[in-house]
């Protein structure tokens, strides 16, 4: 089994990439409607915008989730190291 090696500072740097992309993701405005919701087109654009928007929105959970759960495993894995160095001191 080979060594693992883990970073808690990139860890949280990666954390802190996912929190920022979602803070992102959750203020994306769409454009607004055209001026006529008759046509076709613009029927069509904002159905887009609205799918878009939503996909956005469920990307940006993600997101949050992901960095909190990034930032979770950061101060285990810390805590961890903390609790074997402290056994190997006894």
């Amino acid at each position: 089994m080979g060594k693992l090696d883990v970073d808690p500072a990139g860890l949280e740097a990666l954390a802190a990439s996912c929190q920022g992309w979602s803070a992102e993701l959750s203020t994306t405005v769409s454009p607004g409607a055209g001026e006529s919701s008759c046509q076709a087109s613009v029927t069509a654009v904002a159905i887009v915008h609205t799918q878009a928007s939503a996909f956005g929105a469920a990307c940006s959970v993600r997101m949050e989730s992901t960095g909190a759960r990034l930032t979770g495993a950061s101060a285990n894995y810390t805590q961890h190291e903390q609790h074997s160095a402290s056994n190997l001191t006894i």
